[in-house]
């Protein structure tokens, strides 16, 4: 695709013209744009394109949801060009269809005909709806009559282009759509589905541990659509993390709501309504932490903080078969309140994997405080913890367990902290001891604190904490 704006920016001519004008009327929006170089292109010579894609939606080339979209997020001032192209498609003689995603319309009846027709009118109404553009009232309700009165003869085929049509009009005049979200023309959105009118929300939630459904309180799901109501307009947002939030309607609509590939980018499906692309970031960041998925890779490549790890307290639960661990970690958050990334689970045996079942969270959670696994793939990966406040104390909570199949050997990490650059004000490491297991043997010096019931609890403790060697328990 970029070779076509290229060569027509290097030689405009008519056959440059028509060729790119083609192309963009096709509907291949959506497909080729989406390369960088080809949208910094067109975006240093907007101007320039501009009068193209008013072309691209002139008749006879059908008007494309995603062009508009993408048109109104980045042309916005030529907003009187486009609604110009588009009310071109309500005249009635109107009658030519150019090829769309490569197909050429092709009629075995005046019926088939008509119906196509039809189809691409309501399609452009409902484009002028997104514009909101008022001023094409008087256009589109000579067109709903004349449509009405050839559609006696045409019988109940024609009743899918009239129902959307007629949607067209009611959201001009300031009526409900028939969608749960439609964009009003202003780079947000409008909808008459109020959060009362929910009524379920199911979230998929696929984090780390194991896919599950979890169904939302009422005041979580109506927060959550208040901000899909209050999002902004944007386009091209690809797949991104695991989670979506099913939102079921009174009246039977529905919308899944899910992840994008970018931060505060997300997606509304609403089949067979057009799929609305969204920006917020605080909605993209509640979905994200309500599902426990992993940040966008670009977020866990991005990480760079000068958090500090100031403390820790771990306690290690070894049974004959079976290890458990437990640990309140203290954070500094920098000045910036980045989101800084731990290693976790810390317990290792040389040769076997680690621990595969392991949970994370905020102890005492401030506003938009939020922890989150690096990753699915590797289960050690750690986790990335998203302060919301700069210069505050952020206590996490993590635990881990796993069997030991007939290990007598296990590894807690501790050398890892020295990546902090500087030593922990503070570090408690207890062992949980069954007696039956005999006499352990520990990589440093831990004491017997405390009996009870044939347990033994041996602890360590070190202010300042900067290790040399990690904890191995050996028995």
């Amino acid at each position: 695709m970029l070779a076509k704006p290229g060569r027509y920016l290097r030689g405009p001519s008519t056959e440059t013209r028509r060729a790119l004008v083609h192309t963009l009327g096709d509907g291949s929006l959506g497909v080729y744009l989406q390369t960088p170089d080809t949208l910094a292109l067109i975006f240093r010579n907007l101007e320039t394109f501009v009068p193209l894609f008013v072309a691209a939606q002139t008749p006879p080339f059908v008007p494309d949801e995603k062009m508009q979209a993408w048109f109104r997020t980045v042309a916005p001032r030529h907003r009187a060009e486009m609604i110009h192209a588009l009310v071109g498609w309500l005249a009635p003689a109107t009658d030519s269809v150019a090829h769309y995603h490569g197909v050429a319309p092709h009629f075995l009846n005046q019926r088939d005909r008509w119906r196509h027709l039809a189809n691409v009118r309501s399609c452009a109404a409902q484009r002028l709806a997104d514009w909101d553009a008022r001023e094409a009232l008087p256009g589109l309700k000579a067109l709903r009559n004349r449509l009405g009165a050839e559609a006696s003869r045409i019988g109940p085929d024609s009743r899918e282009a009239l129902e959307s049509l007629d949607d067209a009009i009611s959201r001009l005049e300031g009526g409900p759509c028939v969608a749960p979200l439609a964009p009003n023309g202003r780079g947000g959105f409008r909808s008459g589905f109020r959060g009362e009118r929910i009524l379920s929300a199911r979230l998929l939630e696929l984090s780390h541990r194991a896919a599950r459904d979890v169904m939302l309180e009422p005041a979580e799901r109506e927060s959550l659509w208040n901000m899909v109501l209050a999002s902004r307009e944007t386009v091209f947002v690809g797949g991104g993390p695991n989670g979506s939030v099913d939102f079921r309607f009174d009246g039977g609509a529905s919308a899944v709501l899910s992840l994008g590939a970018h931060w505060g980018e997300l997606m509304l499906h609403q089949y067979p309504r057009p799929t609305q692309c969204l920006c917020h970031p605080d909605l993209y960041a509640r979905v994200l932490s309500l599902a426990g998925s992993a940040p966008p890779p670009s977020i866990v490549k991005g990480v760079t903080s000068w958090a500090r790890f100031r403390r820790e307290r771990v306690v290690i639960t070894i049974d004959r078969d079976s290890i458990q661990v437990r640990g309140q970690y203290q954070f500094l958050s920098d000045s910036a309140a980045h989101p800084f990334a731990v290693r976790f689970p810390a317990v290792r045996t040389r040769g076997d994997p680690p621990l595969r079942d392991w949970f994370a969270s905020i102890e005492d959670p401030q506003a938009g405080a939020m922890v989150l696994p690096r990753h699915h793939a590797k289960m050690d990966s750690g986790f990335i913890i998203f302060p919301g406040v700069a210069h505050d104390t952020v206590r996490v909570v993590a635990s881990s367990g796993d069997r030991l199949y007939g290990r007598r050997r296990v590894t807690y990490l501790l050398t890892t902290a020295r990546a902090w650059g500087e030593p922990l004000d503070r570090a408690v490491l207890e062992v949980d001891w069954p007696d039956s297991l005999g006499a352990p043997q520990f990589s440093l010096p831990l004491v017997r604190a405390a009996h009870s019931r044939g347990r033994t609890r041996y602890r360590y403790e070190a202010a300042p904490f900067q290790p040399d060697t990690d904890l191995v328990v050996r028995w």
